[in-house]
């Protein structure tokens, strides 16, 4: 065995939340990247996770995913369904990305 790794000196506890937030945000931007480019992975777990309802009244009057899910389970064909999440999502792209765990969307890996 060799010496305890010492940690780093001043580290700043608000400092070290505020980069796991800035870095959860940047992973939030990239998988709204990717689904909007049409990576079929990307949409199918936004699909899916719109299939699953999980969010409160107020956010699903405030981004109409009520609505969305109407839609998606109409939708016979995958594609069609990827059509729709990324049409409500490029309309509402700005909003997404802040209240995106309240919106049942898959959570960044830790």
């Amino acid at each position: 065995l060799g010496p305890t790794p010492r940690p780093p000196p001043n580290l700043d506890p608000a400092k070290a939340a505020g980069d796991e937030a800035m870095a959860e945000g940047s992973w939030v931007s990239a998988f709204i990247a990717e689904a909007e480019g049409g990576h079929a992975g990307r949409t199918l777990q936004l699909v899916e996770a719109v299939r699953r309802g999980r969010w409160s009244s107020e956010i699903s009057a405030k981004f109409g995913m009520e609505h969305l899910k109407v839609g998606i389970d109409g939708e016979r064909s995958a594609a069609g369904r990827n059509r729709l999440l990324r049409k409500w999502l490029d309309a509402h792209k700005r909003q997404v990305a802040a209240a995106w765990l309240e919106l049942g969307f898959p959570a960044p890996p830790r």
